[in-house]
């Protein structure tokens, strides 16, 4: 990578990020030792963010019965999109019990008058 001496000209002495010490303790999910550089650190942040980024791609997400807004998805357009998708299921569910219950009095009635 040619950064044509931004780095040295900007800062002065120059110091590589494999001769500074991470002076903090490492998360518990961390690979690093105690005794971690600087180099090694943004390296496991370098992967952690690709991970991340990889598990939260929504692009080829189906969307069978489920529309999706057009354009950059986020993790929050689909939480949304699905809980909107929830909420109607819903709605459904509440309205066919009631029209269930409307049919059964309706059947007993039947009965009643029949006997």
């Amino acid at each position: 990578m040619a950064c044509n001496d931004k780095v040295s000209l900007t800062c002065g002495k120059l110091q590589l990020a494999v001769c500074v010490k991470y002076d903090a303790n490492p998360p518990e999910f961390s690979e690093l030792t105690e005794c971690a550089n600087i180099k090694e650190t943004i390296s496991e942040l370098y992967t952690l963010v690709g991970e991340i980024r990889e598990g939260a791609d929504m692009v080829d997400l189906p969307s069978s019965c489920i529309t999706y807004p057009t354009g950059d998805l986020t993790v929050r357009d689909v939480i949304i999109a699905q809980q909107e998708k929830i909420c109607e299921q819903e709605a459904s569910i509440q309205a066919m019990q009631a029209l269930i219950t409307t049919i059964q009095q309706q059947i007993a009635d039947l009965e009643t008058n029949c006997n």
